[in-house]
């Protein structure tokens, strides 16, 4: 991939050198397509594997006590057209963002998870460390870290609800999350796409005053982008994603 070969370059140092500025906020995302692209490709291969293997791990934890929900992420993950598996794996910017990002997502639910359903407790140095993990984990993926905060707030007031009380582990990785957010948006090429004062378009975000006309602008590229692309193209895989969810249900 061409941007592979950028990071791998002298341009991904100067990045580096300006710690981003001006580029995005996925500093931790950055700092793994740099080390990725600079080591022996064994090296890579290694730390492929062990983040699909933790990505495996943890929903397989989190679908633990339901053998039909394994199941069906089994055959969905072998229904995964092979194009999208191999340029997902073969792409080193992507897999260091999206793939991290979302085992990072799927341990922070299987976390959650303990805590709310099976009434787990942590010692004062494994908050710190799940503390670390959050807010280092915030600099990944736009998306994933605006996602982390809305999790953990709803985590939150689910445990309140639950419990009647706060749990200071769900509350501090709600705080940190919240940081690392703050922190990450604090980027320029932030307040330069919201601006228009960006050079390419898909860093470009688009304001209106008026919430109904924005909502339009988001269904026509709903409609335009995703629906073709995402659902219309995978035909066999909503038909049988359909039919074990009925299953599932009628058990």
């Amino acid at each position: 991939r061409a941007d592979d070969l950028v990071w791998g370059s002298e341009v991904g140092i100067d990045r580096l050198k300006n710690w981003f500025e001006g580029y995005n906020g996925r500093y931790t995302g950055n700092l793994f397509v740099l080390i990725m692209t600079r080591i022996p490709i064994v090296l890579r291969v290694v730390f492929q594997i062990v983040i699909m293997i933790l990505f495996i791990k943890f929903i397989y934890d989190i679908m633990a006590k339901n053998s039909n929900a394994i199941g069906l992420f089994l055959i969905l993950f072998v229904l995964m057209p092979l194009s999208v598996f191999t340029q997902t794996i073969t792409w080193i910017s992507g897999f260091a963002n999206y793939i991290t990002s979302a085992v990072l997502i799927f341990f922070h639910m299987k976390m959650v998870y303990g805590i709310l359903l099976d009434n787990r407790k942590y010692q004062f140095w494994m908050i710190v460390l799940l503390g670390l993990i959050c807010f280092i984990g915030q600099f990944i993926l736009e998306t994933a870290t605006i996602y982390l905060v809305v999790f953990y707030l709803s985590a939150n007031i689910l445990y309140i609800i639950q419990s009647k009380k706060i749990s200071i582990c769900l509350f501090v990785n709600f705080i940190l999350t919240v940081t690392g957010a703050f922190c990450m948006f604090m980027n320029s090429a932030y307040s330069a796409a919201l601006k228009g004062e960006t050079t390419t378009t898909y860093k470009e975000i688009t304001i209106t005053d008026n919430i109904l006309s924005l909502i339009g602008e988001w269904w026509l590229k709903f409609v335009d982008n995703i629906v073709p692309k995402w659902i219309a193209m995978n035909h066999l895989i909503n038909i049988i994603l359909m039919v074990l969810l009925l299953l599932m249900w009628s058990v």
